[in-house]
């Protein structure tokens, strides 16, 4: 029988030398690391030029380009309007058809009466597109 010598016992750490200053209530002394700037000149040269440029080029930041069209009639601007406080106010990026519907009638928009016999006209006219999509 073949005889395993034991482990050798784990050993702790030595405690960490106590700095006299701090013991005695003087403030340590400063490293010579601490004073160095934590700044990467390179990246905050570049970062300055950015800056720089964005101010000098006269382009206005966080307007939405789609509604400072001046094409846009009053109903299309008050449409685009809604539609932007619905988003933010319900926190919906994306609203979908139905909420829009509901926007739509929110600003007093109503179905008009149309008369059913042109649509039906012009999808016989066109008997060879599917009214939907296959799936």
């Amino acid at each position: 029988m073949d005889l395993v010598p034991a482990p050798a016992p784990r050993r702790r750490k030595p405690a960490p030398p106590v700095d006299t200053a701090t013991a005695s209530g003087e403030p340590p002394a400063p490293s010579p690391i601490a004073d160095e700037p934590w700044v990467i000149k390179r990246n905050t040269e570049q970062a300055k030029r950015a800056a720089l440029g964005r101010k000098n080029s006269g382009r206005k930041h966080l307007v939405d380009p789609c509604t400072c069209d001046p094409d846009y009639s009053e109903a299309e601007r008050e449409f685009i309007f809604a539609v932007d406080e619905y988003k933010r106010t319900n926190r919906r990026p994306f609203p979908t058809n139905a909420e829009l519907l509901r926007i739509l009638v929110g600003l007093g928009y109503r179905r008009s009466h149309v008369d059913e016999s042109a649509f039906a006209e012009n999808r016989g006219a066109n008997s060879s597109k599917p009214d939907r999509a296959p799936r």
